[in-house]
C-alpha cells in the first residue's frame, strides 16, 4: 500500500469509501426506513429532485442533519 505505482488502490479505495459514507448517512438520516438494495440510487436521486430541486426546502430532522454532516467532515 506504501510503495509507488499504488495510485488505483487509492482511487479505487477513495470511491467505495466515499459511496459508503453516503449511503450510511442516509441509512442513519432516515433511521433505517430505507433498504439498501438495486433501488437505493434511483431513490436517493428523487428524493434530491423532490426536496432541492422542485421545493428547495430544508431538511426534516435538522438535528440528525448537523450531526451527520459533523461526522462526515470529520470523516
Amino acid at each position: 500500500v506504501f510503495g509507488k505505482g499504488n495510485t488505483a488502490f487509492w482511487i479505487v479505495f477513495s470511491v467505495i469509501h466515499i459511496v459508503a459514507t453516503l449511503l450510511l448517512s442516509t441509512q442513519l438520516y432516515y433511521m433505517g426506513r430505507w433498504k439498501l438494495d438495486s433501488g437505493i440510487l434511483r431513490r436517493i436521486l428523487h428524493v434530491l429532485y423532490t426536496d432541492c430541486v422542485r421545493q428547495c426546502s430544508g431538511p426534516m430532522y435538522v438535528d440528525r442533519m448537523v450531526l451527520l454532516v459533523m461526522g462526515n467532515i470529520i470523516n
